[in-house]
């Protein structure tokens, strides 16, 4: 049975008159009851074998040799067939007697390759003479350099290799080279769980031999112990990918883990396929397509846990995925997504497996990858929540100048490889890894520094209470996450934690993305009996400088992107910033890079970081702090708009430039004096200026979207209270004439002047509140700011398909600017205007006039527009 993909990948809905999307949800208990974390995923360990063994079966069977000599001589495969031949060659004028452990089986693996596609007579000789020395000199005792996870990959190579030799063997090398695979495959089988106990605990250590033996069983079927091997191997696996995953394909290892164990796992895949038919690619999908969701601009897993960035080689296993749908894209394969995941992705070096000394992934590559398969980006929205803990926001998918990332890391911790880091983040932007995290580096994570930096609560983008990180324990607990909103005007997530030392204290984090833009990252910290010392730690890349509390760091300009800056404004503005040195790896090149200590000293706390990415060379943000004593507040102006964002843990009403609340996060943007966007969370008063007022008997988190003339509202089902709401269209907005729940319409109240609405709805439902539209207002018309310095934004929406004409006149009536468009029923257009007119020449304070004109209709629709220089 094939799998669906779990992750969720929201799209944006727009119905034909919508002009206000707010996402609503009744208020949760600070901390729900603790949320287990998502098992992962098991396959059946029933053992399938053929009925007879055949040679050539792993990779491929004899008809399909003729195809891979083939692709010698194709474009697509030529750097892998490059990299062949050079170890091949190399590997020529070597005498396996004298390779050590690693050497001989990658020797053997390429050295038979090339004879099998080369016909080399010379190759073919000296890949049967490495598998007759296979493992000379490597005694059983499972240490290093001889442990287990080695053992795996140097049991694959040596199985490929004698499947690719096999039928140029003799009885007495045959019965050699059976005998040394046999030797080993039992040797594992043993002592993975039993015996020298190699692999106690369920990670890498275990299931990357557990693969390494299924393949020893499928190359040796006719043995009479391959069926027990590989249902041995298949059982041992799963208790890995039960655990270790999530059931979205979370690595709980982190990414450099993942594709270190993939190295095993992506061939047993194909080996399972080729040689019994078993098709395991529908539970492993999750696994291949979290590499999807969690990827940076640059194609990276991101480098939480023990882990360096990593690309994934998710073109390996799109062949196995041509027929499989995916919410990744509307209509393409999951196949074409995969395919674009790795070659879209910024591959820094071909050595960036962690198994250099073992893999032959060049051979793995031009075997595997089918070229034929179309790369297609996904279209999905690219803030994306996954189940397993973790939550990404995206502006786009594609990477470069503009690109926006965050990644918010909350997965259950596991018992192998796990950090203080839940609820740690990292942050890329444009092209420039600026705020990764701390990495597995040599200095940092040797030995001697183990209990000192990458396992310390300090390496990691989190608070601490008393110098303890938050954690739940037991281990399998993911953090839960009250709410979940994502558009592309505003996308919010809240993580809760708890700290075991501090019964009843509570951390929520929550991360808002503003615009695409830029993220403001708020703390709050409540429910505690006593005082404690509160440290909020902050890491960025590059050079770093400090204003009072404005942080900025500049990554550098190298391999692993362009240099960008990030501002980062830290509130409350007097609390203590102390500075100190940390280490920060990417791939092995590890650095030490400054990063900031905030204290606060309180029961309660509240922690604003606003984290605003710009280029080096740009004017900074201008930042005001607006905080009084009992909560923190501050303006942002970016270009024409001025964001005013509020965080409070008193849950009083209160007022900021124009924004009045009575939740803990309120957010609104305007430009000049309309409002464009607001959010807020928590919060049962929310109003702004004249514009709008919102009072509700229950909180409501909540975006808001002026732009559109609907409201779209969501309830999550874990609370049984309905909620009553009224809302005040103060300023401009249309009258409502319908509120619909499910499609179906539910009685509400009108105040006389039709400007406010009141109605009560039950929890897990979504709501429609229609405005009234006069039939022949089919284009609606919306521009911001309005007057305007500089430039004005020209929003448009028809009913109607057709070709518009926008013409701009000025008082006198003259044509100073135009522009054609097409648009289709319920689509969405904005046009800019710079205030320049046709020839580039910029035009004086004034009124000017846009005319729409439908083409097909010749009907005109008239909009005022005001410019201030």
């Amino acid at each position: 049975m094939r799998h669906k993909n779990p992750i969720t990948c929201t799209r944006v809905f727009l119905f034909n008159l919508a002009l206000i999307s707010l996402f609503a949800f009744f208020n949760m208990a600070r901390i729900r009851a603790q949320e287990p974390a998502s098992l992962g995923f098991s396959v059946p360990t029933t053992p399938i074998l053929p009925d007879t063994e055949i040679h050539p079966s792993l990779y491929f069977h004899k008809e399909k040799i003729h195809e891979l000599k083939d692709r010698r001589n194709v474009t697509a495969y030529s750097a892998f067939w490059a990299d062949i031949a050079q170890r091949a060659n190399s590997y020529k004028l070597t005498d396996p007697a004298f390779q050590d452990e690693s050497a001989r089986p990658r020797m053997a693996k390429t050295l038979a390759f090339w004879w099998i596609i080369e016909d080399d007579t010379v190759t073919r000789d000296k890949a049967i003479d490495a598998l007759i020395h296979a493992y000379d000199g490597v005694p059983q005792t499972g240490e290093k350099p001889y442990d287990e996870i080695y053992r795996a990959t140097w049991l694959q190579n040596y199985c490929a290799a004698y499947d690719w030799v096999f039928d140029q063997l003799n009885a007495e090398e045959d019965s050699t080279i059976r005998g040394k695979i046999t030797e080993e495959t039992q040797f594992l089988r043993d002592n993975l769980t039993e015996g020298i106990r190699m692999a106690p605990r369920p990670h890498n250590h275990r299931s990357k031999p557990a693969w390494a033996i299924c393949t020893a069983a499928l190359t040796l079927s006719d043995h009479p112990n391959a069926s027990d091997w590989l249902e041995y191997g298949l059982t041992q696996a799963n208790t890995v990918t039960e655990y270790q995953f999530t059931k979205d394909g979370i690595y709980r290892e982190g990414g450099h883990y993942w594709v270190y164990s993939a190295v095993n796992f992506i061939p047993f895949l194909w080996h399972y396929y080729n040689v019994s038919d078993v098709d395991l690619f529908p539970y492993f999908e999750p696994a291949f397509t979290w590499t999807v969701a969690i990827r940076t601009g640059q194609g990276w897993i991101p480098n939480f846990e023990d882990a360096n960035v990593k690309p994934a080689p998710t073109h390996m296993v799109a062949a196995a995925y041509k027929n499989t749908p995916t919410s990744y894209h509307s209509n393409a394969s999951l196949a074409n997504i995969l395919q674009w995941n790795y070659w879209s992705a910024n591959v820094f070096t071909p050595a960036y497996t962690g198994a250099t000394n073992d893999a032959t992934w060049e051979i793995d590559n031009f075997i595997l990858y089918d070229a034929s398969i179309e790369s297609v980006e996904p279209d999905c929205h690219p803030t994306l929540k996954l189940d397993g803990g973790q939550v990404i926001f995206r502006n786009r998918w594609e990477g470069g100048e503009g690109h926006r990332y965050l990644a918010l890391h909350a997965p259950s911790p596991g018992d192998n490889h796990n950090h203080p880091d839940q609820l740690s983040f990292v942050v890329e932007a444009d092209q420039g890894f600026v705020m990764p995290d701390a990495g597995y580096g040599p200095d940092g994570f040797s030995d001697d520094r183990r209990n000192t930096w990458y396992t310390t609560a300090k390496a990691h983008n989190i608070i601490t209470a008393n110098f303890y990180a938050p954690m739940y324990i037991p281990a399998d607990v993911t953090p839960p996450t009250p709410y979940f909103i994502t558009s592309d005007f505003f996308s919010f997530t809240e993580k809760q934690m708890a700290f075991s030392v501090f019964p009843g204290l509570t951390q929520s984090r929550g991360i808002a993305f503003i615009g695409g833009d830029y993220w403001v990252v708020t703390d709050l910290l409540t429910e505690g009996s006593s005082s404690v010392l509160y440290r909020s730690y902050l890491h960025g890349r590059g050079t770093y400088t400090r204003e009072a509390n404005v942080v900025c760091w500049t990554s550098p300009s190298n391999k692993y992107g362009m240099p960008v800056r990030m501002d980062a404004f830290l509130f409350p503005s007097d609390m203590d910033i102390s500075e100190d040195t940390g280490y920060i790896s990417l791939f092995w090149d590890e650095g030490a890079y400054t990063y900031v200590a905030m204290d606060q000293q309180a029961v309660d706390a509240v922690f604003m970081n606003l984290l605003i990415p710009s280029a080096p060379s740009s004017e900074m943000s201008d930042v005001t702090d607006l905080s009084g004593a009992d909560f923190q507040a501050a303006t942002v102006m970016r270009g024409d708009t001025t964001d005013i964002i509020i965080v409070q843990t008193a849950l009083q009403e209160l007022t900021a430039d124009g924004v009045t609340m009575d939740g803990s996060f309120g957010w609104a943007r305007r430009a000049g004096n309309t409002f464009l966007h607001a959010a807020f969370r928590e919060t049962r008063i929310f109003s702004l200026d004249t514009f709008l007022n919102m009072v509700s008997d229950v909180p409501l988190t909540a975006a808001v979207n002026f732009l559109k003339p609907e409201i779209l509202a969501f309830y999550p089902g874990s609370s049984d209270i309905s909620a009553t709401i009224e809302f005040s269209w103060l300023q401009g907005l249309s009258p409502v004439t319908r509120v619909t729940v499910n499609d179906v319409d539910v009685p509400f109240s009108r105040s006389s002047d039709r400007t406010k609405i009141t109605f009560t709805v039950a929890p897990s439902k979504s709501v429609f509140i229609n405005p009234s539209v006069q039939p022949d207002q089919y284009l609606q018309v919306v521009n911001y700011p309005n007057p305007f310095n500089g430039q004005t934004n020209i929003h448009l929406q028809s009913s109607q398909a057709g070709k518009f004409l926008f013409t701009l006149y000025n008082v006198q009536g003259q044509r100073i600017w135009e522009q054609r468009l097409m648009l289709q029923p319920g689509q969405d257009k904005t046009i800019v205007w710079d205030g320049r007119n046709i020839k580039d020449v910029l035009q004086s304070s004034g009124v000017y006039f846009g005319h729409f004109r439908n083409l097909n209709t010749k009907e005109i629709i008239t909009i005022k527009l005001v410019m201030i220089r």
